[in-house]
């Protein structure tokens, strides 16, 4: 478990009268703090004492699929992050808060665990989210924690001309047993990836990040592909576009292989329109399955600086007529 601390959000008990409530600390302690930012170091070994003096608020927290705790709130005031029993294996860890108008730090500056961490606070306004992306950082939150800004080094990504088509998949294009469509049902969409799946406790798709992602939609932004079962949404998939640059951000299946499907009918128009790369985020065997791969994030950035400059294709989309392409 991760413990955040130093946020400006609502604070909840992970230090009592000065000291570290060790059993909710677990394993990490981030610690949020604006003009500072160092590596990890164990906690009883910290010397900025002082710093950690200055340090309140706090929030226990974690990364997607992370479990997070609420408990009972303090009130406001220095709190002492370096009374760790000197037996814990507990570490410090520092990261900046974001105000609303604050500037993202350098990517360069990510924590190595949890991996990619960059910073907490800011918003979701469109024009955060679209700096943020072009800067190949997104945001990964669950219920009752700051918005967490996330940029992994590895990055996972999926070559446009480059998606794995396996037999079962090839069969099933060839049948053809769905309608697919783009920008006609993104609300649906995000609602549909947002519904818990099988072992999974909520989700990160809270409803302020489905506003956000509407609300660039509406910009034009964030795009949609729906695969229909007749009136029935059987499966798709959004993300964000900018230029030439497509980040994918989820995608849901109400039948069997039909997100596949709205992957390769959207990688089959991205390759059209000379898009090259789909970020995919983080590594998962699935994805390591349709084709994607780690990239170092220096590559990946030096890609994304190039395709996002690139002439955006127009919203909302329409994807080719016919059947989908089995390659």
């Amino acid at each position: 478990m991760l413990a955040l601390v130093g946020g400006k959000a609502e604070p909840v008990v992970v230090l009592r009268d000065g000291g570290l409530e060790c059993e909710l600390a677990a394993d990490r302690l981030v610690v949020l703090d604006a003009p500072a930012h160092g590596v990890a170091v164990p906690a009883h070994q910290a010397a900025d004492t002082e710093g950690a003096a200055r340090r309140s608020d706090v929030r226990v927290a974690g990364g997607r699929d992370r479990d997070s705790r609420a408990e009972q709130a303090v009130g406001h005031g220095p709190q002492m992050v370096d009374r760790v029993p000197a037996d814990t294996q507990t570490a410090v860890a520092l990261i900046p808060w974001l105000d609303p108008s604050d500037p993202f730090p350098p990517v360069e500056q990510t924590l190595t665990a949890p991996d990619g961490l960059l910073a907490a606070g800011g918003d979701l306004s469109v024009d955060r989210l679209l700096d943020a992306y072009a800067r190949g950082i997104f945001p990964w939150f669950n219920e009752g924690e700051p918005i967490l800004w996330w940029s992994p080094d590895p990055r996972m990504v999926l070559p446009v001309a480059g998606m794995h088509v396996s037999r079962s998949l090839a069969r099933l294009a060839r049948r053809n047993p769905w309608r697919v469509t783009a920008d006609t049902a993104f609300a649906q969409v995000v609602d549909a990836c947002a519904a818990p799946r099988a072992r999974q406790a909520g989700t990160w798709l809270l409803a302020e990040m489905r506003e956000a992602y509407t609300a660039l939609h509406a910009q034009g932004t964030a795009h949609s592909v729906e695969v229909w079962d007749g009136d029935a949404l059987a499966g798709g998939l959004y993300g964000v576009a900018l230029g030439r640059m497509f980040f994918g951000e989820s995608m849901f299946s109400g039948r069997s292989g039909a997100s596949k499907i709205a992957l390769l009918r959207l990688t089959a128009r991205l390759a059209r329109w000379g898009f090259e790369l789909i970020d995919c985020q983080l590594s998962t065997p699935h994805l390591a399955s349709l084709g994607a791969y780690e990239m170092p994030r220096a590559e990946f950035l030096r890609h994304v600086q190039r395709l996002v400059a690139l002439p955006p294709v127009p919203a909302p989309w329409v994807l080719d007529a016919g059947t989908t392409p089995a390659r």
